[in-house]
């Protein structure tokens, strides 16, 4: 084999080591990019997600704070209710209130 020859066979181990480099290079690009993209997606769900829970917590409160309101008008009757059954016991007549 002569020099040229083996320059030229070479030459095309080079061309095609550099073209298989590429193809890699390229699959790495685009398997990047469909990772990029589904870490986007899984993102948004996740902020999706995130604001469904919060109005979630958000109705909870509502409710606890409406049980609160409604606990507190309760404990006001059960106190009247105390002080008419007091009144009764004692023979008074109750008031009109």
């Amino acid at each position: 084999m002569t020099i040229d020859e083996r320059l030229e066979k070479l030459t095309e181990t080079v061309e095609l080591l550099a073209h298989r480099q590429e193809e890699e290079w390229e699959r790495s690009r685009e398997e990047y990019a469909r990772s990029r993209q589904e870490d986007e997606r899984l993102r948004a769900e996740a902020r999706e997600a995130d604001a469904r829970f919060q109005a979630r917590i958000d109705e909870v409160l509502e409710g606890i704070d409406a049980l609160a309101r409604l606990a507190g008008v309760q404990g006001v009757r059960l106190d009247n209710h105390e002080g008419r059954i007091s009144t009764l016991e004692k023979g008074t007549p109750p008031s009109t209130e």
